[in-house]
């Protein structure tokens, strides 16, 4: 009874867990989105002069919250007994708890060519494993939202550049074996799942992203660091150059004031405006290296006009979008959605200054896949 209940507490604590840490990755890529969405319902005049810092919680706030009610060690002794299923290579394949017979099938049929992709989720599981100590370390004494990021940095690369970079060719494929266990098939539609990663926009936009992704990583590819230093020096409201204090002000008062396709479009030029035409040139080459470099520009190449185009059109959004909207009128969708991306685009937000056109010839040319 003790055993099995140490069990249950392994694998409650390593859901949870999972859960944990994708909600702060997510939340410091898109927290200033969630700023901005946060200030059509409540009224920035509501707020004292200190406002953007208290609207962006502190990092420790957060940080508490992730790992309020976080046990180390059932999440350690958890990883240990799924590493002992998944990693020991039987010769005879036998379902168990954590690792399905078909999942070691799919995976041992690997068309990689590499060995080590067969056992890719024993090399995830081994790099959860391995650093969940330092992480939460790191995590419990983090005081910035860069703390946070820096946190972070092993685990995601011991996860995508250690293994699944190396292995990107035929994931989906062995994914897709993975799930024809009854465990799994009764949670996903088989079916459905590889009729989405067998499509041709899905394949090329997958194939787009491995550049940016293995060669920069994923932190350095979505400006995470930036990001984070953004957030942080608003908070403090230093004057820094990534202090956007102003910005998120206007952006408050511009979003409730929108309404309607035609005012979107207006927001979404106001705002990356305001965002990287800033006056001084010390600001802007700031900017440029930390939203507008190599890496993250390679990142969007994933967003072109072709990829965009051939995910709708195969109807697989229009699909998504029908669950939370009835009429959906893709074209316009296409429209905002690429008006979104040119606004990531400083040369073409603001043609006048040559100081974000400066390295786009060598990224691009560095970019092509």
């Amino acid at each position: 009874a003790v055993v099995s209940s140490r069990v249950r507490e392994a694998v409650v604590s390593t859901q949870s867990t999972g859960g944990h840490f994708f909600s702060i990755m997510l939340f410091v890529v898109l927290s200033l989105a969630l700023v901005v969405g946060s200030s059509c319902q409540t009224s920035y005049y509501n707020y004292g002069t200190d406002y953007p810092m208290e609207m962006i919680p502190s990092a420790q706030s957060v940080v508490s919250g992730m790992l309020e009610g976080f046990d180390l060690d059932s999440m350690k002794y958890g990883l240990d007994m799924i590493s002992g299923e998944i990693c020991n290579k039987p010769s005879k394949c036998s379902q168990n708890m954590f690792y399905p017979c078909e999942c070691a099938k799919s995976f041992n049929k690997f068309d990689s060519g590499k060995e080590e992709c067969k056992m890719l989720p024993c090399t995830i599981i081994t790099a959860v494993r391995d650093n969940i100590d330092y992480l939460y370390e790191d995590l419990s004494n983090a005081e910035t939202y860069e703390d946070i990021v820096f946190a972070m940095r092993n685990i995601l690369n011991d996860i995508i550049e250690g293994g699944i970079c190396p292995c990107a060719k035929d994931l989906f494929k062995a994914i897709g074996g993975c799930m024809k266990a009854p465990i799994l098939s009764e949670m996903v539609d088989v079916r459905a799942y590889n009729k989405i990663m067998k499509s041709p926009p899905v394949k090329k936009i997958w194939r787009d992203l491995q550049r940016p992704m293995c060669d920069c990583g994923l932190i350095d590819m979505t400006a995470m660091y930036g990001i984070a230093r953004m957030m942080d020096q608003t908070r403090a409201a230093n004057g820094t150059c990534l202090d956007k204090t102003d910005f998120i002000t206007g952006v408050m008062a511009d979003a409730m004031e929108m309404e309607g396709p035609s005012a979107f479009r207006d927001f979404v030029d106001n705002v990356a405006s305001a965002f990287w035409c800033v006056d001084e040139e010390e600001c802007r080459e700031v900017m440029n290296e930390e939203f507008n470099n190599c890496c993250t520009r390679g990142f969007l190449k994933v967003f072109s006009k072709k990829n965009v185009r051939g995910v709708m059109k195969s109807g697989m959004l229009r699909g998504m979008l029908e669950y939370v909207v009835e009429d959906v009128d893709m074209k316009m969708i296409e429209k905002m959605f690429g008006q979104v991306i040119m606004s990531l685009k400083p040369e073409l937000v603001c043609p006048e200054d040559g100081i974000y056109g400066e390295y786009i010839s060598e990224c691009d040319e560095n970019m092509e896949m």
